[in-house]
């Protein structure tokens, strides 16, 4: 989250610098905002053994889920310019 804001903060201070005309008005700045959602069906199955084999120790801490159904958000912010060659 800290990341989003960040980049946030970000794209607004570079747009009001190109909009500006630093660092030069023939400057070319693009940007783009992604966010995407979705569906996803996971299934888990985790325990803990001794070794390779498996069966040492045999520990009662064993998880398995089937159907793990969850949503999915996701955002993604790509910035790019370029300054023209003195």
């Amino acid at each position: 989250m800290i990341k989003f804001f960040v980049k946030s903060a970000f794209l607004l201070f570079a747009t009001s610098l190109v909009s500006a005309g630093w660092p030069a008005a023939s400057s070319a700045f693009t940007a783009s905002l992604e966010l995407l959602t979705g569906q996803r069906q996971d299934q888990l199955d985790w325990n803990i053994a001794g070794h390779l084999g498996g069966t040492n120790p045999n520990i009662l801490s064993e998880l398995q889920w089937d159907d793990i159904a969850s949503r999915e958000l996701s955002a993604g912010l790509e910035l790019a310019w370029s300054l023209p060659r003195n």
